[in-house]
């Protein structure tokens, strides 16, 4: 089996991302993720967008995670494209167009709206930008750790090619 950069990448920074777990607490939910995450090893395309969605249910898993189930400002579940870092929640576009440049994009895929087929790398992008920016502030943060190379190498690729910017 030949393995891409993208999907070495993505493993092991998930391998890094586990070691942040307590030890002997199970989380059936991960380890079932995971098994979807190495089943699909082959598919080098579909490491990213996994791996944004695995560090998602991580956050949840250890008690940070992102409120993206309606806007924080209007409680509206419609047009849901930001999300704020101060509180991990969702924004609407309304509300969220005076912060543009202070907000996260909220990727689609992570609402499951995407009109089938892989996220664009774009999407991907703003997904790593989105869970880095919470990995690192409750989680390597808080243990004076860096992000995983691996992971800032794989967030790299998808903003170089997409020159996709996080917010200041």
């Amino acid at each position: 089996m030949l393995f891409r950069s993208r999907t070495l990448y993505a493993l092991t920074t998930i391998a890094a991302l586990v070691r942040l777990l307590p030890e002997r607490d199970p989380h059936p939910s991960l380890y079932d993720a995971l098994e979807v995450i190495l089943n699909t090893m082959d598919q080098d395309d579909l490491a990213a967008p996994l791996l944004v969605r695995f560090e998602v249910a991580l956050l949840a898993e250890l008690g940070f995670g992102l409120d993206l189930s309606e806007c924080a400002a209007t409680g509206t579940k419609e047009k849901l494209i930001y999300v704020s870092p101060k509180s991990g929640r969702a924004v609407c576009e309304e509300a969220g167009a005076p912060y543009r440049g202070r907000v996260f994009k909220l990727p689609a895929f992570l609402l499951d709206q995407a009109s089938g087929g892989l996220p664009a790398e774009s999407d991907i992008a703003d997904g790593l930008a989105l869970t880095g920016y919470f990995l690192e502030r409750h989680l390597f943060g808080a243990r004076n750790l860096p992000l995983p190379e691996a992971r800032e190498a794989l967030s790299t690729l998808y903003r170089q090619g997409t020159g996709a910017e996080t917010p200041a």
